[in-house]
């Protein structure tokens, strides 16, 4: 007689996964919040439900248990096959998991011996799944889990690198603001903008070495690193300088008119836009700490390369207002532009592509 779980009687865990009740996957999706253990204990307890299910700890049980977890895995990432029992955990009263931290936890389940190895004997690569993973986080906004796929070990500073790109952004257009009088448009002047590409470069450069060589190559890393700092809404905001460089009107009224205030407005405009974008997009929404969190992230990232094309642009832009010829942009002229452009890009890329901002190019 042959054993209950072999290939022949085994029932298909993805046939056994569709069937799942919400309750069920609440009480599977439990199991994987409180660690591999409890998760592999559940799923050999009650998946497939079969008179001899194999023994913990031997071969057989961990191809189960694999097994079982990739067909939850592919129906966590689809999201349409998903959300339906998302939306009935998100009920009044139903479960406060959220789903990308369970997707994480998931995956994480492939990233050991035994996982990597469950993936090669069914002739799966572990670098592939960790880009798609890596854009199905991305293109929920989350820009921090997205990153933790790719990294070797985990660098907050890299997860947040985005802070350190508009830190560096500020730095560049603060020195570019105070050497503009005395170079008089000067090569020095020229020397500042060469520091915005420069400070891309480091940025990218740290994800580089932090990213997991094994399965990537180098040119791959430096993809992934650049998909990261969203490149498509800095894509819109060069399209929303090319509207406000068409019209001396409304560069007139952008930079004549600006001040803290204004600035503050069209940044809480932009950030307000964003927030509704993501409700709309992401199913089921996080909590409000979280989609405040994930809005934070990518405005940040946002605003840092609107800053960076306003500091490109600043001489240009001035040479269009006339008269009176202004020396140099102040420094809330040119926040009231890299804020402007931010809300143009948001608004552009609506326009351009029915897609999230963070949507890999």
């Amino acid at each position: 007689m042959s054993r209950p779980n072999s290939p022949a009687e085994r029932p298909q865990a993805d046939d056994l996964v569709e069937r799942l009740s919400t309750a069920q996957l609440e009480e599977l999706l439990r199991g994987i919040a409180a660690g591999r253990e409890p998760f592999a204990a559940l799923v050999l307890a009650k998946y497939p439900r079969t008179p001899s299910p194999p023994e913990p700890g031997t071969a057989e049980a961990s191809e189960t248990v694999h097994h079982f977890g990739y067909a939850l895995l592919k129906l966590l990432g689809d999201d349409r096959r998903s959300r339906p029992h998302w939306a009935a955990l998100a009920e009044p009263g139903g479960s406060t998991l959220e789903r990308p931290e369970v997707v994480l936890r998931l995956w994480r389940l492939f990233e050991t011996g035994e996982g990597r190895a469950y993936l090669r004997r069914h002739q799966r690569s572990v670098a592939y799944h960790r880009r798609r993973f890596f854009e199905w986080f991305l293109g929920g906004y989350d820009l921090r889990l997205a990153r933790g796929i790719l990294l070797a070990r985990d660098r907050a500073a890299i997860r947040t690198i985005h802070f350190l790109l508009l830190a560096g952004m500020l730095a560049v257009a603060a020195l570019h603001l105070g050497v503009a009088p005395a170079a008089a448009g000067g090569s020095r002047q020229a020397w500042t903008l060469a520091l915005v590409p420069a400070v891309y470069l480091a940025v990218a450069l740290g994800q580089v070495m932090s990213f997991r060589s094994d399965g990537l190559t180098a040119a791959e890393r430096w993809i992934l690193a650049g998909q990261s700092l969203v490149p498509r809404l800095a894509a819109a905001s060069v399209v929303g300088l090319v509207l406000l460089a068409s019209s001396e009107e409304l560069l007139a009224f952008v930079v004549r008119g600006a001040s803290p205030w204004r600035a503050a407005v069209l940044l809480a405009a932009s950030f307000v836009y964003l927030l509704l974008e993501m409700a709309r997009r992401i199913h089921p929404l996080p909590r409000t700490r979280r989609l405040l969190r994930l809005g934070g992230d990518v405005a940040v990232t946002a605003f840092a390369h609107g800053l960076a094309i306003a500091v490109c642009a600043e001489r240009p832009l001035r040479s269009i207002l006339d008269p009176p010829r202004m020396q140099v942009l102040s420094p809330w002229q040119l926040l009231n532009v890299a804020a402007f452009l931010l809300a143009i890009g948001l608004i552009v890329n609506l326009i351009w592509a029915e897609e999230p901002v963070t949507q890999p190019l």
